[in-house]
């Protein structure tokens, strides 16, 4: 390969520039041939090279006249057009920014974080890049609950429950829950069927736990559900809280600061067993519409420990001992139930009512990780928290969410009542993520239906293979038989005369 580099090197002629004698001089490589070939192509298309002919002696002279240097005029249009190149560029980056913006003010952050990661870098400002340190670690949070719980994972329960209530339409539940003076369209108590399964995970030291859970639950209990997490201020009012066999509740719960509709801090104080010092966590919740994409809502929880990671996080004296901050983090994942997770919905003897068989459900992922700042956790603690308490506030956590689906939830009515332009939007986006489930469920339908007339015609071209092979079939029975079947007396006769 290099003797052929050579030879066609000495075709050349002229003296060859200095890059085409480096890379002919380096170590032969892929990398350093393809070098060589592009530096002689671009070399051959600078210089125009000219023959002539002696006829005296028949021999042929090539000379390669040095390449014609540009003038003021070229340069100034050379660079007038990176110039051009460069406002282009800004103004796509301009762009991009703008919609990136746009999408932080909707709440669709790793929309955003798609599209910041396609500008350089040196284009964004603080806050983007802060933005895409947050978004990495969402999706990283909602990667982990897109897959089951592995082998190290201990299965604590896995129940099917089934709730009564008074079925409603998608479209009036909201309303129902965001105003008392709304009329809540009752169509029939309906039974639902709701799978819930349990994990945990405790380190080997024994000093962190972790839990799992995933529950399927209709979609008419979506908005309150979101609407229950999102008031902060109500949880010590529905949260549990037990003295018996170990001390354990939440003893008040305060919104520190809302952002944005889908970002606020709470600072949440705990009740533990005595000896222990009361536990206190300061918790960032972002919420994440991500229905366009990946048909999901998430939400992102971390514990802040001081005011250096935001302003309006209280600090603790480093003297005093009566309060212990602990770590905490979490995620709640939203998404349409994926076909084979769900579970046959059971009703009772009125089972005319369509609309509601066709509810779509949705599967809720919850995940969370907790440092109490303990050496150890007790093994009896461990096993209340897991046996017990878990289970308990998930399930209290969905009687809640009833109760405001069905108005019977004045304090957290209140609330909602004041804020009806978040949870419009709330419920806006709920409807687009049922909408795009109902439009993928048609399209699957209709291809379907596309297929069902293919899969007609085939099984009508196969019955009529098979009448044509079982008539065929039958013709050579037919002649075989006749020609087997023993003669006639008549026929025996004629026979026999015909052999004389």
């Amino acid at each position: 390969r290099r003797s052929s580099i050579a030879f066609g090197l000495a075709a050349l002629g002229p003296p060859l520039p200095p890059l085409l004698l480096q890379s002919y001089c380096r170590p032969a490589s892929v990398p350093s041939v393809q070098r060589l070939f592009a530096a002689v192509a671009c070399w051959d298309s600078s210089t125009s090279t000219t023959t002539t002919t002696n006829p005296a002696d028949s021999t042929t002279t090539m000379t390669t006249p040095t390449p014609t240097p540009l003038n003021d005029d070229d340069n100034n249009n050379n660079n007038n057009n990176n110039n051009n190149n460069n406002n282009n560029n800004s103004d796509d980056a301009a762009t991009l920014l703008q919609r990136a913006n746009d999408y932080i003010q909707e709440e669709c952050l790793l929309a955003a974080a798609r599209l910041l990661r396609t500008i350089p870098h040196e284009s964004l400002t603080d806050e983007h890049r802060r933005l895409l340190q947050v978004t990495q670690d969402i999706e990283e949070s909602t990667q982990d609950l897109l897959h089951d719980p592995d082998s190290s994972w201990t299965k604590q329960s896995s129940t099917t429950t089934t709730s009564s209530h008074p079925s409603v339409s998608s479209s009036t539940t909201s309303t129902a829950s965001r105003s008392s003076s709304s009329s809540l369209v009752v169509r029939k108590k309906t039974k639902k069927t709701r799978d819930t399964t349990i994990h945990y995970k405790v380190s080997d030291d024994g000093s962190r736990l972790e839990c799992r859970i995933d529950c399927i639950v209709e979609s008419s209990l979506l908005v309150p559900l979101l609407s229950v997490l999102n008031e902060t201020d109500l949880y010590s009012s529905w949260i549990p809280s037990w003295t018996v066999p170990v001390t354990l509740g939440i003893a008040e719960s305060v919104q520190l600061a809302r952002v944005s509709r889908g970002h606020q801090l709470v600072h949440i104080t705990c009740n533990v067993p005595w000896p222990l010092s009361t536990r206190d966590v300061v918790i960032r919740a972002t919420a994440v519409d991500d229905i366009a994409a990946t048909q999901s809502i998430v939400v992102r929880m971390k514990s802040l420990q001081s005011s250096e990671d935001d302003a309006v996080v209280p600090d603790l004296e480093s003297s005093s001992s009566s309060v212990v901050r602990i770590d905490f983090e979490g995620g709640i994942l939203f998404r349409l139930c994926p076909e084979e997770k769900r579970l046959p919905r059971s009703h009772n003897d009125n089972d005319d009512d369509d609309d509601d068989s066709e509810e779509d459900s949705v599967l809720v992922s919850f995940k969370m990780y907790m440092d109490p700042k303990m050496t150890s956790i007790p093994s009896s603690v461990i096993n209340f928290v897991t046996r017990t308490v878990i289970g308990t506030m998930w399930n209290m956590l969905l009687q809640v969410a009833e109760g405001v689906r069905d108005g019977k939830r004045p304090e957290h009515q209140t609330a909602i009542d004041q804020r009806p332009e978040l949870y419009e939007w709330i419920d806006e986006r709920i409807q687009v993520l049922l909408a795009s489930s109902a439009s993928s469920s048609s399209s699957s339908s209709s291809t379907a239906e596309d297929q069902q007339p293919q899969q007609q015609q085939k099984s009508q071209s196969s019955n009529k293979d098979d009448t044509q092979k079982d008539s065929t079939t039958a013709k050579s029975t037919e002649t075989a038989t006749e020609a087997t079947e023993t003669p006639k007396e008549g026929d025996q006769d004629f026979i026999a005369y015909l052999q004389s």
